[in-house]
């Protein structure tokens, strides 16, 4: 319990190496004014290369009447030294303005993800707005670099810190019950946020509610973002409810000279409110996919749905929980029958799931590697039914289920 009556986090720690006891956290390390209790959404922790790293979107216990920017607070400290001392603290990581538009924080997702090119790490944020005050949600994934202490080009000290907006009338009713927070906006170059929908494609995908995506995962790596969903308009039955589909965008940087048919530029007032750095690389959006396609479609694609879409055990298919993991190889995720209003009774066992996009799989299938497959996904107790499971053969000639 921290000093203003509220929980706070404590870092705790063993060493499973016998020859490097000095990785134990002996006490625990406690993370002051650090904000936020909700991991993935408000919060989120990372080991990298030998150091903990831990980030919030929050910036205090309490709302905020009077307030204008909101920034990331940023916590560091190496593995071997799990000490106060050595803690290296950034709340000043610049995130947004108010202004922007509100945010609905249920669709809020926040991770830290490692830049492969430069193996630093980055924060990576989903956030659903409202954008230039439109009664439409809009979806997008914002990249920032997780600063310390060290590298901070931002105010560290009250003295540096700027004041507040002279031209804003709400400035004048600031007084000592308020605690504002405020930056200048800052210019987001296009690397720094991926729209869920590129300018001038609002119309040509279809989005989905939120109690119909049972799991969304964005991947920094890939430059892409993956939901599963269940869509009522492809397929359904009374043992599965509707169907489980993966819904895919990404995108890339585009060629020099590159120019989209009928999208507008990523410049246009209409498409953001925040300023963007001008004469930055444009990015190329792939179309919003989803897989796999309906059961009507092929003898493929049904046998796909039986596996994406499992009986479960006991419940009804329409009330599932599903709970899942992505990287840039592979998802895996479990299904399971809800919990039964009013009952104590736990809930079924559930079904786990893997899909791999790795082409590696595809072509141990073939030739001499396919049967070292074999033995090393099976076991001697594993039925050979359910050893087949693990090749895919396509049933169709045509390949409408890739």
């Amino acid at each position: 319990m921290g000093s203003h009556s509220h929980h706070e986090w404590e870092i705790r720690g063993v060493s499973l190496d016998e020859e490097s006891p000095s990785l134990a956290c002996p006490q625990p390390l406690q993370l002051e004014e650090f904000f936020g209790t909700d991991i993935g959404s408000t919060i989120a922790f990372q080991i990298h290369a030998g150091y903990f790293y831990a980030v919030s979107n929050q910036t205090s216990f309490d709302v905020e009447e009077l307030d204008w920017t909101s920034f990331y607070h940023c916590i560091r400290f190496p593995l071997d030294q799990p000490f106060k001392a050595a803690l290296e603290v950034n709340k000043r990581v610049y995130r947004r303005q108010h202004k922007e538009g509100p945010i609905h924080d249920s669709w809020t997702d926040l991770t830290i993800q490692i830049n492969e090119a430069t193996d630093k790490p980055m924060i990576v944020e989903s956030r659903r707005e409202w954008q230039n005050g439109s009664s439409r949600q809009l979806r997008t994934f914002y990249i920032s670099e997780l600063k310390t202490i060290e590298d901070e080009d931002e105010p560290t000290t009250p003295d540096e810190v700027p004041s507040l907006p002279q031209d804003d009338i709400l400035a004048d009713l600031v007084d000592s019950s308020n605690n504002p927070n405020y930056a200048p906006p800052k210019p987001r170059h296009t690397w720094e946020f991926h729209p869920e929908f590129p300018p001038g494609s609002e119309t040509n995908s279809r989005s989905f509610i939120l109690a119909r995506t049972k799991f969304r995962a964005y991947n920094y790596a890939c430059s892409s973002f993956l939901d599963l969903v269940e869509d009522e308009k492809c397929c359904s039955n009374a043992a599965t409810g509707p169907c489980l589909r993966i819904r895919i965008g990404s995108r890339r940087v585009a060629p020099q000279g590159w120019t989209a048919s009928n999208v507008l530029p990523l410049t246009s007032k209409h498409k953001t409110n925040f300023p963007v750095v001008e004469n930055d690389p444009e990015y190329r959006h792939s179309r919003i996919k989803m897989w796999p396609p309906p059961a009507s479609k092929c003898a493929c694609a049904k046998r796909l749905h039986g596996i994406l879409n499992p009986e479960l055990e006991k419940g009804d298919g329409r009330n599932r929980v599903v709970t899942g993991v992505v990287d840039e190889r592979s998802l895996v995720y479990m299904v399971r029958a809800a919990k039964a209003y009013n009952t104590a009774e736990e809930s079924g066992k559930g079904v786990i799931v893997l899909v791999n996009f790795s082409p590696d799989i595809q072509r141990q299938q073939h030739g001499d590697d396919a049967e070292r497959m074999d033995v090393d996904v099976g076991n001697e107790d594993m039925e050979d039914d359910a050893a087949k499971r693990w090749r895919w053969t396509p049933a169709c000639q045509k390949g409408d289920c890739r």
